[in-house]
């Protein structure tokens, strides 16, 4: 027979061992829960939520300023195709007027990608950035880990952007993606005619999009047949150009096959392929094949794939290079 004192003890025993139990493993516990944001299985493994380096714009009057600038900068087309040098963090937010004078061709086409090739690589990053944040969202969400609201609500505004009502990251992910940058270099060049069309100079526009909103400052193309409507859409730089041609291509219903061929070549780990994606486009022009044929003969001719593989120089230290 057991006696009380016994009993007691036991049970005093007992009840020690709980208590010790809860301070040791789930007091810790629920205060992690409630202290670090997201729990204790944050989203984001993997990423980090890194702000980029600045897009301070620069502005300069003259291609001979632009020319002294890549100059300062060591800024060297040869050495950027052989990626043997990081392409500089110089977002231009015009093109000189005077660069349609230039005479020099070849000094011309350099100018002009040495231009538009920052500003191309910078929309991609950006892209890239937002595409990895979802991916890590996705992931977290398969696996039942606890997200944040914050990047509930961060994917909700950014699913909006992109044409959804709802977030569905898989789908997302379809349409957020980087645009080649030969295949980008390749359009600017053939809609701005390397930049000196009076859409490119004086309405920083390199994609000929169009806009039939009656709001807005389009321009009015010299050669619209009577009864059209459309404006060349005007751009407050070369950078909202950009975002603009590359938010186009990933959301405008007529692109839909450019979207699913790109996705087939990232699941097949092909890289991504601009003179192959052109294929895509019978519908950016009026001219159908014959503009395809046009942009695939510019990448072909000015060996614009060798920029493919280029990337933006980590350094953000432009200091004394702008005039």
């Amino acid at each position: 027979m057991i006696s009380s004192g016994s009993h007691k003890y036991n049970t005093l025993s007992f009840i020690t061992q709980l208590l010790a139990w809860v301070v040791t493993l789930v007091l810790p516990a629920y205060l992690a829960y409630i202290l670090i944001p997201g729990g204790l299985e944050p989203v984001g493994s993997g990423w980090e939520d890194k702000k980029s380096p600045t897009e301070e714009q620069i502005t300069l009057k003259s291609r001979k300023d632009l020319e002294l600038l890549f100059g300062k900068a060591g800024y060297l087309l040869p050495e950027v195709r052989g990626q043997k040098q990081d392409v500089p963090r110089l977002f231009l937010r015009g093109l000189p007027e005077d660069l349609s004078e230039e005479n020099n061709i070849q000094l011309k086409k350099s100018l002009y990608i040495r231009t538009v090739l920052p500003l191309i690589l910078r929309v991609n990053e950006t892209i890239h950035e937002d595409r990895s944040r979802v991916i890590a969202i996705s992931e977290s969400l398969d696996n039942g880990l606890r997200v944040p609201e914050s990047d509930i609500n961060w994917l909700t505004e950014l699913s909006k952007k992109y044409g959804f009502s709802y977030n569905e990251p898989k789908k997302l992910l379809l349409r957020l993606d980087v645009i080649p940058v030969s295949l980008a270099l390749a359009q600017s060049i053939q809609e701005s005619g390397w930049g000196t069309s009076r859409f490119a100079l004086h309405g920083n526009a390199l994609f000929g999009q169009r806009t039939w909103s009656s709001e807005g400052d389009g321009m009015v193309p010299v050669d619209r047949e009577d009864g059209a409507s459309f404006k060349v859409r005007r751009f407050a730089g070369l950078l909202d150009s950009i975002k603009g041609y590359a938010h186009n291509l990933n959301t405008n219903r007529s692109y839909t096959y450019f979207r699913s061929r790109r996705k087939a070549l990232r699941s097949n780990d092909h890289p991504l392929n601009g003179y192959v994606l052109t294929g895509t486009l019978l519908a950016y022009s009026e001219e159908a094949e014959d503009y395809i044929s046009a942009i695939q003969a510019v990448i072909k001719s000015n060996r614009l794939q060798d920029f493919d593989g280029v990337r933006l120089s980590d350094s953000t230290n432009n200091d004394g290079l702008s005039s």
